[in-house]
C-alpha cells in the first residue's frame, strides 16, 4: 500500500496505551487505566464516526461521579483526550460489567446539538450551499467540490403530473365558462351581490364584469381576483365614483382604481380593461411587479393590495363581498383569499430545510441520502460530495491480498447483483487511506478487481497490533434533486400557517417608532449578543404576549425560521419563530415571535405589523422581542 500523510484526528494507524486515554470534563478528569477493556473506533463515510470506551466498573462508580457525568456537566460536553484527538461524549450506556461511553468528533457534536430551523429556496441556493451555511453557523468547515454547481432535478411523479394535468384541464374548462359568462354578464336578479352593504347597481355590475374579464385574460388566480374586486370597492365603490375627482378631470387619482397619470391616461383609468391591466401588470407598482406573479396574495389581502396601491388601506373589510362577486362570475366556490390560496392545484417548489425535531447532522444525512451523495466527517472537516466526484481523485492505496499489510480480502458475488462491497483485514499501521479515498483492488479476478471508495475503517485503539477492518464500496451514481410537488393546500412555513389562521397583516400600528419592533417603545442600544448568531448585538423589548411586533424600518423580509413557541426547546435552542429582514443598510434578527404575517421576499414598511410576541413556556421567562442589529 502506498504511504501518504497520516490523518491528524482520530488516527487509526497508531496504537494508544490505556494510560493515554483520559476522560475530561469542565471540572474533573478520570484516568481509566486497566478499567478500559476495549476502545473500538470507526471512521465512515456512511455512518457517524465514533470511538466507544468499554469500561469495567462493576459498582458503577463512574456513573456516580457528578463532577464528570452530572446532568449539567454532560450538557457542556465531556471530552476524551487522546493526543490530538478531539472527541465529545454523545452516548452513555450502563452495562452488566460497567459502562460504554461513545464519543463523536467535536465538529459532529457541534452539528448534532443544533436544531434551529432553517430554510432556503432551491432557486437561490444549492444543497451544498445550504449545508455550508449550517456548518458556518456551527463553526465547522465544509468541503464540497461541487458546492456552486446546480444539479439536475427529477421529473414530477406520475401522480403529481396527472394531478397537474387535471387541474390545468379544469382551469381551461373554467376559462371557457368564464368567456361564455362574460357575454351574458352577472345575474341581474342576484340580490346577494353587494357593494359596501348595498345591492350592486347595474353600473357596478358592468364594471365588475369588465374587471373580472380582464383578470381572466391576464391569468389571475381566484384569490387575486377577489383582492382586485375588494380594491375597486374601496377605491371607487366599484365604479360608482368613476368620475369623481378632487380637482376636476385632470386630477392625479381618478377612475376605477384611483390611478395616477404615471399609471394610465385619464380616459383609460375609467375603462375596466385598461385600468385592470395597469393594476395587475403594467403600472409602476403593479401586482406582478410587486408580488412576482398573479397566483397568490402574499401577506394577506390587506397588505398585498396596499403594496400595489401604496395607500392607507381599508381593503380587507370588503373581502366577503368581493368573494361573492367572483364566485358568481366563476360559477363555483373559492377558498378564502385572505390566505392567498388559489382554488386549483399548483406546483409547490422544493426547499432545503431543517425539518421539525431534526438536528443539523441529521439534516445533512437526509439531504445526502435523497441525492445518493455523501455527508461525512474527515479530519476535522465535513465533506459533502457525490461518489463520482470522490472517485475522480487519484488512488491512495492498492489492495493486493498478502502484501503490504493486507492479510485477507473477502467479497461475495451473486447472480442478482455485482460485487458492491469488499472487506479487507488489514494491519492499520500501514494504512493511510481515510474514508472517501480511492482504492484499487487487484488480484481478485475480473469480478472483483477495480476501483472502489474506502467506506469504513474500524479497529480497537488500544490493540497494539493495529489490526482492523476496512470496507470498500463501488462508487454509486448520484440521484437527481428531488422534484417539486403538486399541492392544493398552502405550505407549512410559518407565514402560511399564520395566513391560514386568518391574520391579514400589513396594518401600520399606532405608536410605532422607527428603529423599534414594539409600538410605543423607543429604539434602544444593544445590551447583549445574539447566541449562535455572532455580529448581531441585541436588546430585549419586553411586552405582553400577543403584542404586535412591527417592522423597525422599511425593508425586505429575507427569511423565516424557528418553531411554535409552545413546544419549547433545549437550552439555547430556538424559542418561537424568527424573522430575518434588511433595510436602510442594516440587517435585523427578531425572535421569540408567534403568528408570523409575512413571507420571505416580501417588502414591508416601517411600523407595519409582521408578527406577534409569543407566549413561550415557563423556562422562557417574560415574553419579549429579542432584536439583533448588524451594520
Amino acid at each position: 500500500m502506498a504511504a501518504r500523510t497520516s490523518a491528524r484526528l482520530l488516527d487509526l494507524t497508531v496504537p494508544y496505551a490505556r494510560e493515554d486515554i483520559v476522560l475530561a470534563g469542565s471540572t474533573a478528569q478520570v484516568e481509566l487505566g486497566a478499567a478500559l477493556l476495549a476502545a473500538p473506533a470507526k471512521r465512515s463515510m456512511s455512518e457517524t464516526p465514533t470511538v466507544t470506551l468499554q469500561i469495567a466498573d462493576q459498582d458503577h462508580d463512574l456513573l456516580k461521579n457528578s463532577e464528570l457525568l452530572g446532568r449539567e456537566r454532560l450538557k457542556g460536553g465531556v471530552s476524551i483526550e487522546i493526543g490530538d484527538v478531539d472527541l465529545v461524549l454523545c452516548e452513555l450506556e450502563k452495562t452488566d460489567v460497567g459502562e460504554d461511553l461513545t464519543f463523536y468528533p467535536r465538529q459532529v457534536w457541534d452539528l448534532i446539538r443544533r436544531r434551529k430551523r432553517a430554510r432556503a429556496s432551491r432557486d437561490a441556493s444549492t444543497a451544498a450551499q445550504f449545508l455550508d451555511g449550517l456548518c458556518r453557523q456551527a463553526g465547522v468547515e465544509l468541503v464540497s467540490p461541487e458546492k456552486n454547481r446546480i444539479q439536475p432535478i427529477a421529473e414530477l411523479e406520475d401522480e403529481d403530473r396527472k394531478a397537474l394535468r387535471a387541474a390545468r384541464k379544469d382551469a381551461r374548462v373554467k376559462d371557457t365558462e368564464r368567456e361564455r359568462k362574460a357575454a351574458g354578464a352577472l345575474d341581474k336578479t342576484d340580490k346577494t351581490l353587494k357593494i359596501k352593504g348595498k345591492t350592486a347597481t347595474r353600473q357596478q355590475r358592468r364594471i365588475c364584469e369588465g374587471v373580472l374579464a380582464a383578470c381572466d385574460a391576464a391569468g389571475a388566480s381566484g384569490a387575486v381576483k377577489i383582492a382586485t374586486i375588494a380594491c375597486i370597492i374601496q377605491e371607487s365603490v366599484a365604479g360608482a365614483l368613476i368620475n369623481a375627482t378632487p380637482d376636476g378631470d385632470g386630477a392625479d387619482d381618478s377612475g376605477i382604481f384611483r390611478q395616477g397619470r404615471n399609471w394610465i391616461s385619464l380616459a383609460g383609468s375609467k375603462q375596466p380593461g385598461p385600468a385592470t391591466r395597469a393594476f395587475l401588470i403594467t403600472g409602476p407598482s403593479s401586482w406582478k411587479k410587486v408580488h412576482g406573479s398573479l397566483d397568490v396574495v402574499p401577506g394577506g389581502l390587506e397588505a398585498a393590495v396596499k403594496k400595489v396601491q401604496i395607500s392607507v388601506g381599508g381593503y380587507s373589510q370588503w373581502h366577503d363581498e368581493a368573494k361573492r362577486i367572483v364566485e358568481a362570475w366563476s360559477g363555483g366556490d373559492l377558498q378564502d383569499a385572505r390566505t392567498g390560496v388559489d382554488d386549483r392545484a399548483y406546483v409547490e417548489k422544493y426547499e432545503f430545510e431543517v425539518e421539525d425535531d431534526e438536528d443539523w447532522w441529521e439534516t445533512g444525512t437526509r439531504i445526502a441520502e435523497e441525492r445518493r451523495w455523501r455527508w461525512f466527517w474527515s479530519n476535522g472537516r465535513m465533506v459533502y460530495a457525490s461518489d463520482l466526484t470522490l472517485a475522480r481523485a487519484r488512488a491512495t492505496v492498492k489492495i493486493v491480498e498478502g502484501t503490504d499489510g493486507v492479510e485477507r480480502v473477502r467479497w461475495l458475488w451473486t447472480v442478482r447483483n455485482r460485487i458492491d462491497d469488499v472487506t479487507c483485514d488489514v494491519r492499520l499501521h500501514r494504512w493511510q487511506a481515510p474514508p472517501g479515498a480511492v482504492a484499487i483492488v487487484e488480484g481478485e479476478g475480473e469480478a472483483a478487481d477495480g476501483r472502489y471508495l474506502v467506506r469504513d475503517v474500524e479497529r480497537d485503539l488500544i490493540d497494539p497490533s493495529c489490526e482492523g477492518t476496512v470496507t470498500l464500496g463501488r462508487p454509486q451514481d448520484p440521484l437527481p434533486e428531488p422534484a417539486s410537488t403538486v399541492s392544493t393546500t398552502p405550505g407549512s412555513d410559518p407565514a402560511s400557517i399564520a395566513a391560514r389562521a386568518g391574520g391579514a397583516g400589513g396594518e401600520k400600528k399606532k405608536g410605532a417608532i422607527p428603529g423599534s419592533p414594539v409600538p410605543g417603545q423607543p429604539p434602544r442600544a444593544a445590551t447583549h449578543p445574539t447566541g449562535g448568531l455572532p455580529g448581531y448585538p441585541a436588546f430585549d423589548y419586553m411586552a405582553p404576549a400577543g403584542t404586535p411586533c412591527v417592522a423597525p424600518v422599511d425593508g425586505k423580509i429575507d427569511r423565516l425560521s424557528g418553531r411554535d413557541p409552545s413546544a419549547g426547546g433545549p437550552a439555547g435552542g430556538a424559542l418561537g419563530y424568527s424573522i430575518y429582514m434588511s433595510g436602510g443598510g442594516k440587517s435585523y434578527f427578531l425572535t421569540h415571535l408567534d403568528k408570523v404575517l409575512v413571507k420571505a421576499g416580501q417588502r414591508v414598511s416601517q411600523g407595519e405589523q409582521i408578527a406577534e410576541i409569543a407566549n413561550g413556556p415557563r423556562s422562557w421567562s417574560t415574553p419579549h422581542v429579542h432584536m439583533g442589529v448588524r451594520g
